[in-house]
């Protein structure tokens, strides 16, 4: 992956040696707020997958348990 372009800019892949401080080209307010609003869409996405699986097992109740996740769903 070291030195192919993704999203426009090139990829560096060096591996961690624990020490290291890494410069970013956000401020730490920024990836703070990007966080956050990460961690709202999870909770959200969470909710929403609860909702869905209370309300899919009380129409069928065939027996079958396998689950199935969104392509889409958010990492946590």
């Amino acid at each position: 992956m070291s030195g192919r372009y993704f999203g426009g800019q090139r990829v560096v892949a060096e591996i961690y040696d624990g020490h290291t401080k890494y410069e970013t080209k956000r401020s730490r307010e920024e990836q703070e707020e990007d966080e956050r609003r990460r961690l709202e869409r999870y909770a959200k996405w969470l909710e929403t997958e609860e909702e869905n699986n209370k309300s899919s097992d009380t129409i069928g109740q065939s027996g079958d348990t396998e689950k199935t996740i969104a392509a889409d769903a958010p990492t946590p």
